[in-house]
């Protein structure tokens, strides 16, 4: 899709001042993105990557180069899924993915040992609201997911 260029302007900068300046997050809020621009996937350095309210539908695998995250939040957008690289991420402690439409969440969730806060609240996902209002205890909301493919017996 093509943006405004003052949507290139404002996203240019963002990510040259984060560049440029080692700034520790990154904020991307209501400019109509439809991807998450490649050269965010170059800010190694980055803590937070906060990228809310637009349009985007899926993360890329990329998004293992980003290893110091500690919070993501992508909560108002469209993602369908994640990807099964947000496992490598083994810093993350808050993950806000909260109303997108996904639908199902890779196993390699299962690998973020440190996360603290997970909200998945206002997707497609097969977990009780009751779950998922728990968003300090995502062990419990990952595995109400896992346990929810299981076949009855």
């Amino acid at each position: 899709m093509k943006y405004t260029p003052w949507v290139y302007q404002i996203v240019n900068k963002r990510i040259k001042e984060a560049r440029v300046y080692k700034k520790p997050w990154l904020i991307l809020e209501r400019l109509g993105l439809e991807v998450i621009p490649n050269e965010v996937y170059d800010l190694i350095h980055l803590d937070e990557l906060i990228i809310i309210d637009n349009l985007i539908e899926e993360i890329s695998p990329e998004i293992v180069q980003l290893e110091n995250l500690t919070r993501i939040c992508l909560f108002y957008n469209e993602i369908i899924s994640l990807p099964s690289e947000i496992g490598a991420l083994q810093n993350l402690t808050h993950l806000d993915l909260s109303c997108n439409r996904i639908e199902s969440l890779p196993v390699d969730i299962l690998k973020l040992e440190k996360l603290e806060y997970l909200d998945l609240r206002f997707n497609n996902l097969p977990i009780s609201n009751d779950v998922l209002e728990s968003v300090y205890k995502p062990k419990e909301i990952i595995n109400e997911y896992f346990n929810q493919l299981q076949p009855a017996e």
